[in-house]
């Protein structure tokens, strides 16, 4: 039987009631009251479920009330419902309250970790505090902390195994989770957990969207919470707000559960994100349901064949308006290089121009290639790329641009836009063709890119095209001089 305080809390959800949830305590102390105060001073006061979820959160041991009565919280939702807020009035309110506690934060890359905590913070930045006075804030990559003034810390850290190896966190929060495989997300837990063993006032918080066959750290994490709520002695709550089962994503009567609707998102929001979206993407990410596909491929081999020329004749000018890039493989077992150019009708070509076993040769070729003053050359700079990236740039004469993830990302999207519209021509070679339509895909924020690690065999030849028609359309060859005559 809950409290009538406690139901007040389930009430006021209407009919966003979440499909699974662990019940509070009657009588235990928690700290909802003071969330609330800090979520106004933050200007995002508390939605209703928001609140239930920091009154689960934030409940103490009824037995130890140094402790927290959850040790573990899994927090599952579609978008849009405010996460961050919520999480940032919770972090900031254990912050005040207890001097001295830190507060780690972490998503699917360290990236994009930084990125999250980039966003809770600029809500404390721009709130009622005074800087210098009530809190002192470092953005700088690698530097990056918001520390009050009674000692308390909220920091990033990258999702990996010894990320937090020397620290004792009071809280964890990961993000994303969705995105781990269950090695990754069994690593990442294997560093986190030793690191706050020794605090008795520990707990890690787990958040995400539904996910896809690939990400079963977080089905582990679903099946195991849903088995805690039948457990009064769990020390692990979970929530969960998705769509019922066997209802009709396309019917709006459908929607009603989503707890961001009619506080942070509208029904017309969401009809158009129906329309606009790709239906696994809607299912996922607004229904919080979880789709039986793995990660997407680009194209098909059909599609990729389609675009595909047996004979592609390079530039009769040179390489003066041709882009290079290049590609090594994740286990470093080969790495190639591919150049893009336009045709005489304007159309991105792309040609694999070189294939070989490792990367001792990598440098001496671009090298060779540069003499020859091409347009651009440079790879994007993640994976085993990014150290012959640095090597280069300190000790090598060639110049190199790297994209960014956010251009990796476009590249991915415009590349296979391009194929699909028949608008780009590809090299009539077996493994560019083979990659185009092996690579594996998955999502990154609103779009999707080839994720090295998830395809099952290496696509360099995929990559190294993807990028070198990125670096064509970003680059300009120089304007001609004026022909002056005497």
């Amino acid at each position: 039987m809950l409290a009538s305080e406690d139901q007040a809390l389930f009430d006021a959800l209407e009919d966003a009631q979440p499909k699974y949830a662990t019940l509070p305590t009657p009588g235990a102390k928690h700290y909802l009251a003071q969330v609330e105060a800090v979520a106004k001073i933050l200007g995002k006061p508390l939605i209703p479920w928001q609140r239930l979820a920091a009154r689960i959160i934030t409940e103490r041991d009824p037995v130890d009330p140094t402790r927290w009565r959850y040790q573990r919280v899994i927090i599952t939702t579609p978008r849009q419902v405010g996460k961050t807020t919520g999480n940032a009035a919770i972090q900031t309110a254990k912050c005040l309250l207890f001097p001295n506690r830190n507060a780690y934060y972490t998503a699917q890359t360290g990236h994009h970790a930084r990125q999250r905590w980039l966003d809770l913070v600029d809500i404390i930045d721009k709130a009622g505090f005074e800087q210098d006075r009530d809190y002192t804030l470092l953005k700088g990559a690698g530097a990056s902390i918001l520390q009050f003034s009674n000692g308390s810390f909220i920091k990033p850290f990258a999702p990996t195994s010894d990320s937090l190896h020397g620290f004792t966190p009071h809280d964890v929060a990961i993000d994303e989770a969705y995105k781990f495989s269950l090695v990754e997300g069994t690593e990442l837990e294997g560093g986190v957990s030793p690191a706050m063993q020794t605090k008795p006032d520990r707990q890690l918080i787990i958040f995400s969207t539904a996910g896809n066959a690939d990400s079963t750290y977080l089905k582990k994490q679903v099946e195991q919470g849903r088995e805690h709520i039948k457990n009064p002695d769990a020390r692990t709550a979970y929530l969960e707000w998705s769509m019922a089962d066997n209802a009709d994503p396309d019917n709006p009567a459908s929607w009603l559960f989503h707890p961001g609707l009619g506080h942070l998102i509208t029904v017309d929001d969401l009809h158009q994100l129906h329309e606009n979206e790709a239906p696994e993407v809607w299912l996922r990410a607004y229904m919080n349901t979880w789709i039986s596909g793995a990660t997407t491929g680009m194209v098909t081999p059909t599609e990729a064949a389609a675009v595909s020329a047996r004979d592609i004749t390079p530039p009769s000018h040179g390489v003066k308006n041709v882009a290079f890039a290049f590609e090594i493989a994740p286990d470093r077992s080969r790495t190639v290089i591919a150049a893009a150019w336009l045709d005489n009708a304007g159309t991105p070509t792309v040609k694999i121009i070189d294939r070989f076993a490792g990367v001792e040769d990598i440098e001496p070729k671009l090298a060779e290639i540069y003499t020859r003053r091409p347009l651009v050359i440079g790879s994007d700079d993640q994976g085993a790329n990014r150290a012959i990236n640095d090597h280069i740039k300190i000790v090598g004469k060639t110049p190199i641009t790297t994209l960014t993830h956010r251009d990796y990302a476009t590249a991915c999207e415009d590349f296979r836009a391009a194929i699909l519209a028949k608008k780009i021509i590809l090299d009539d070679d077996p493994l560019l063709l083979d990659a185009c339509s092996t690579a594996v895909m998955r999502p990154s924020g609103q779009g999707w890119l080839i994720d090295r690690f998830k395809t099952g065999a290496p696509v360099p030849e995929a990559i190294a095209a993807v990028v070198a028609v990125r670096l064509l359309s970003q680059s300009r060859p120089p304007a001609p001089k004026p022909l002056v005559m005497f």
